[in-house]
């Protein structure tokens, strides 16, 4: 649940809940069931995003591209590892 919302049918086990700051996100692996995420380290700083969704693949009813302003620059550091 987010915000009171299923977000999906993806079997994932309970957890505590965890509170955002204003600055902060809660992400989640893509294989629940091994990802280290925000269950096991705590919020992402937004200033740790540096990059975005380009292409939704799954669920398959949402598929496609993600539109946003190509204008806008991500926040924090550029990382070419």
């Amino acid at each position: 649940m987010a915000n009171g919302h299923k977000a999906d049918d993806i079997p994932t086990p309970e957890f505590a809940p965890v509170r955002l700051g204003t600055e902060e996100y809660f992400v989640m692996g893509d294989n629940r069931s091994y990802s280290q995420d925000t269950r096991d380290f705590g919020p992402v700083p937004r200033k740790a995003i540096f990059s975005r969704v380009i292409l939704v693949w799954w669920p398959l009813s949402r598929f496609g591209l993600v539109g946003y302003d190509k204008k806008l620059t991500p926040p924090g550091p550029v990382s070419c590892n």
